[in-house]
């Protein structure tokens, strides 16, 4: 089986963009729910405060809301 997505550029640049780069946002939001149940399951390390691990956190989401683009 296969599938086609079609887009009409430039009208749909921001589907075409999501689409293309679908699979690494999927990786990222992945590894924030990895790191987030780790620090449920074992705690925080010593060098690191809640306040640190959010502030990280947030940064991977911006960076996948660039990637995907924030419409």
């Amino acid at each position: 089986m296969k599938a086609t997505l079609e887009f009409n550029l430039p009208e749909d640049d921001a589907e075409h963009v999501r689409s293309v780069n679908a699979s690494a946002a999927w990786s990222a939001l992945y590894d924030i729910e990895s790191r987030i149940r780790g620090i449920i399951k074992y705690g925080l390390n010593e060098e690191s405060s809640y306040e640190q691990e959010l502030a990280e956190i947030r940064r991977e989401i911006n960076e996948i809301t660039a990637l995907i683009g924030s419409k």
